[in-house]
């Protein structure tokens, strides 16, 4: 669909210019009007034209990226990691870990599996460092309170550690410290500058639920695991937490895909109306 969007495009384009040319030509529009056209078109190609599901690289896309049961929960009634999702959701997370340029990890979830998912695939590998990308995406740990233990597996795991918190300080096992600013749109501008562009949240509720808050999450991808867990482990909070009214529209989400995986596991992703 989007390939066939962005050839439409290109045609139009070409068809508008031609005739404008013309009428150039035969003095029934002015030179600049042409210019100030071709400025328009230009800006419109670099910010808006996605091919093949993949954005340009002046674009961001932010998209959570979580395996949850049927009953929409993260974890079980008694808390910790529930290790959801199979071979066919790893699958999936790797390719959109490829995609990224950074993931974006609360620091629940961090202190909840004390590592962060990595690239295995090595033609997912071999495509990163093909596009001159690190082989694995940046990690973003986003924490008010930064207390890690640096004895856990995610500081010894191959890959750049940054750490986004309110105040600059020192911390160690982070190579990066980013300001967390007093609104999400500001710091992922910041980020973008930075060539952060296409993140994907890996939880927790807590940051899924502040992105969603300050209507910054572009894609929904939510792989639903065959099973019930109950309690009160939603991926998004259920308590403190105010929904805009934007995203409790009917048309607020547009499904991009719904595809069957092993394990009679799904995976559907869906898109933000803007």
């Amino acid at each position: 669909f989007l390939v066939e969007a962005q050839v439409n495009n290109r045609i139009l384009f070409l068809l508008y210019f031609l005739r404008l040319i013309g009428c150039t030509f035969f003095g029934r529009v002015g030179f600049c009007c042409v210019l100030l056209f071709l400025a328009g078109m230009l800006h419109h190609l670099v910010h808006v034209w996605r091919l093949d599901g993949e954005l340009d690289f002046t674009c961001r896309w932010h998209q959570i990226l979580l395996a949850v049961s049927l009953d929409g929960r993260l974890a079980p009634a008694s808390g910790g990691a529930a290790q959801l999702g199979g071979a066919g959701d790893r699958h999936v997370l790797e390719q959109a870990l490829a995609w990224s340029d950074a993931v974006l990890i609360g620091a629940g979830t961090l202190r909840a599996h004390r590592c962060t998912c990595l690239i295995h695939e090595q033609q997912l590998l071999a495509q990163r460092k093909q596009d001159g990308k690190p082989l694995q995406p940046t990690a973003l740990v986003v924490s008010r309170r930064p207390d890690f233990c640096l004895e856990w597996p995610f500081f010894q795991q191959k890959l750049e550690r940054h750490l986004l918190t309110p105040d600059r300080l020192s911390v160690e096992g982070f190579s990066v410290i980013h300001p967390l600013q007093a609104s999400w749109e500001t710091t992922l501008v910041e980020l973008a500058a930075l060539g952060f562009h296409r993140l994907v949240l890996l939880g927790g509720a807590g940051l899924c639920g502040s992105l969603l808050e300050a209507d910054q999450v572009d894609e929904l991808q939510l792989t639903l695991s065959p099973c019930l867990l109950g309690g009160r482990f939603s991926w998004i909070p259920i308590d403190g937490f105010s929904m805009p009214t934007a995203l409790s529209q009917p048309d607020a989400w547009t499904l991009l895909s719904a595809d069957r995986l092993s394990g009679s596991e799904l995976v559907v992703r869906y898109g933000r109306s803007r």
